[in-house]
């Protein structure tokens, strides 16, 4: 039970950091290495908090990284890492007046400590079920109150908006804002901070560790040292780091000493002059664990631009387009910082168009700041390289500067390079203290080839600047020809239009300019789909555009589902490329091809033509078979028809209703 807190929900309400494993509990491991966390993501932090003295290991060089903490675990790790480890261990608890759990056999010193310092309401620890595992909402709960005082912000509950805020406790979520919004602890990915989960031990070592690196917990901070590594005595064990104030300490190491370099156990012949490092010691000047420690700028890259999707793997993945344009998709590390300018924030924050600065390591994002974005709109006056200016809507006057050279603006629902920006461009700028991370051209008209058309749902694929592109055309857009007006399914393949396209991405305005389109009509006698796909109408080759549309009867069907045979009318640009094929019969056609396959049971039969397509056909029940080799044999059915010969079928209405063999 928590100060503040009654009722049944005080059973459930503890929280903490890691598991130490007190007096009565399992012994400490001998060693700083376990065993069973060789390939655990959590190995690193557990060296750690080993070394820091705030949670051991079981017999046997044993972590169990994976087990539970129990709730008095929690307790006890909570107060030794607020430094009352020795004050717990002193205490009267028998004359505290506080009533204990009867399954109580160690710990005693430490719940009186937490009653003491407001962590527990002493009314209620009779009730407390300590050897209950620990959930993650009564770890914030207790991390919360036991940083009360050095937290640097209140958490607001409003702005919880993990998918499972609903299930967090009202007695719980001001705990769980203050711990998320204060960036010590973090949701479990998509989008969930997951209140009922139990806590597991590697989990807690990684909180524990990260807590006092930060400097939210004081005990063990005094332990730890970082600088660089100036001197490596191998002989005497000792080792020479300068601190930033140019202070030289002088540790030693031995051969309990743990290393951890890029994440995994090392040694110390993976460390060299020059390093960066931190340190944690132990009695005697002794360093219990080193790890290699390079500042946040040597760790990371940064990647600044806007959030454009974080749906994929839940929010488990951030997708963010950078300032040329690129969309990079980035997994959300573990535990994620998440700042904005008024101080702490959570992954709450991080919503569709907002404009960040990430920093990435390995393809995972370690921490975010939010970026305080201004949209301004206005006609540009003057481009000079390195900034620009603009007319507002107002009718103000703006100065922007772009200090990256692969910033790409959007235009005409493309992208350009930056020096396509042209004084008269009516523009809106995304910028951050005057610096520009976003343009887009608005109203902007570009040119370019009609190559498909689907009326139905208003799409036009257009090629511009060689580039193609489908566009929707929204339902009430001008569309001009000749003067006069025009609905979507009037244009046609080839045409040449002049379009605008909006904020959106969606076309407004089309003015049809004339058409580079010309047909051809006849029968299909060769199909090649392989490498550069080739259709032939009569003797004539016509090279295929690859995202050329083929329909039949308004549908649309694949390239080689074309049979040999079909009557088609091409559709041709200025280059004789084919960028569209409508095929008009080929349910009453002849066809030839390789008999692969002829099921009398079934009535059909499958033949191979020479491009290698398969076509399987239905037979009418009054169908012709007749034999026109030089020694022809009895048809009397399907029956009497073998794979391999080469047969000429006559189709109507789509069924074959003759067969001649004309090879065997």
């Amino acid at each position: 039970m928590l100060k503040k807190i009654s009722g049944t929900a005080a059973l459930l309400v503890l929280a903490a950091l890691l598991a130490l494993i007190p007096p009565g509990a399992p012994e400490a491991s001998a060693a700083g290495s376990f065993k069973d966390t060789a390939g655990h993501w959590s190995r690193q932090a557990v060296e750690k908090s080993f070394a820091l003295e705030l949670i051991n290991g079981y017999p046997g060089g044993l972590y169990k990284p994976e087990d539970p903490v129990s709730r008095l675990e929690a307790v006890a790790i909570i107060i030794r890492a607020m430094g009352l480890q020795e004050e717990a261990a002193n205490t009267d608890y028998k004359n505290s007046g506080i009533i204990f759990p009867q399954e109580m056999s160690w710990g005693h010193g430490h719940l009186v400590m937490a009653v003491r310092k407001g962590l527990i309401h002493k009314d209620y620890t009779h009730q407390l079920l300590v050897n209950g595992p620990i959930t993650r909402a009564e770890v914030a709960t207790l991390v919360a109150l036991a940083l009360q005082h050095k937290l640097k912000i209140k958490g607001d509950v409003q702005k919880l908006s993990y998918s499972d805020s609903a299930g967090i406790s009202p007695h719980y979520r001001q705990y769980v804002a203050d711990v998320t919004q204060n960036n010590i602890m973090q949701g479990t990915g998509n989008n969930e901070f997951g209140p009922g989960e139990v806590m597991k031990r590697g989990q807690m070592a990684a909180l524990m560790a990260k807590t006092v690196q930060d400097g939210w917990f004081d005990y063990g901070g005094g332990r730890m040292a970082t600088g660089t590594l100036t001197a490596v005595d191998s002989g005497s064990g000792i080792l020479t780091i300068a601190k930033s104030d140019g202070t030289l300490i002088f540790r030693l190491v031995n051969t309990k000493t743990v290393y951890c370099r890029d994440a995994k156990l090392s040694s110390l012949g993976d460390f060299r002059v020059g390093d960066p490092v931190l340190a944690v010691t132990g009695g005697g000047g002794q360093i219990k664990y080193l790890e290699y420690a390079p500042s946040p700028e040597d760790q990371y890259s940064s990647l600044t631009g806007r959030i454009v999707d974080r749906s994929l793997a839940g929010s488990g993945a951030l997708k963010i387009r950078d300032i040329s344009r690129k969309v990079h998709l980035l997994e959300l590390f573990t535990v994620v910082t998440v700042t904005d300018g008024a101080g702490g924030a959570d992954r709450s924050y991080l919503t569709e168009g907002r404009f960040v600065e990430a920093k990435v390591k390995d393809n995972a994002i370690h921490s975010i700041r939010m970026l305080p974005s201004e949209e301004t709109e206005g006609e540009v006056t003057g481009v000079f390289g390195g900034h620009f200016t603009i007319k507002t809507s107002a009718g103000g006057s703006r100065l922007f500067s772009v200090k990256s050279g692969s910033l790409n603006i959007a235009k005409g629902g493309g992208i350009l390079p930056y020096a396509d920006l042209k004084a008269g461009d009516r523009v809106k700028v995304i910028s951050v203290l005057g610096e520009v991370l976003e343009i887009t051209v608005l109203n902007a008209t570009v040119e370019g080839e009609v190559r498909t058309v689907d009326a139905q749902y208003r799409m036009v694929t257009v090629l511009s600047n060689s580039t193609r592109r489908e566009y929707e055309v929204e339902a009430g857009a001008v569309i001009t020809k000749g003067g006069g007006s025009i609905a979507v399914d009037a244009l046609g393949q080839g045409d040449r239009i002049a379009f605008k396209v909006g904020e959106g991405g969606k076309i407004y305005e089309i003015n049809v300019l004339g058409s580079n389109a010309r047909t051809l009509s006849g029968k299909v006698t060769d199909l090649q789909t392989a490498g550069a796909p080739r259709i032939f109408i009569g003797p004539v080759r016509h090279y295929v555009d690859p995202a050329a549309a083929v329909t039949r009867d308004g549908g649309g069907m694949a390239l080689k589902d074309i049979i040999i045979g079909a009557e088609a009318t091409l559709y041709l640009d200025r280059h004789n490329t084919v960028t569209g094929i409508e095929i008009t019969n080929d349910r009453n056609i002849t066809a030839e091809g390789a008999i692969t396959a002829a099921n009398a049971d079934g009535s059909r039969i499958t033949i191979e033509q020479n491009n290698g397509h398969r076509f399987t056909l239905n037979v009418d029940g009054a169908c012709a078979f007749r034999d026109f080799t030089p020694s022809p044999a009895t048809l009397r059915g399907l029956a009497d028809i073998r794979a391999g010969w080469t047969v000429s079928l006559s189709l109507t209405e789509g069924r074959v209703v003759s067969v001649r063999v004309i090879e065997k």
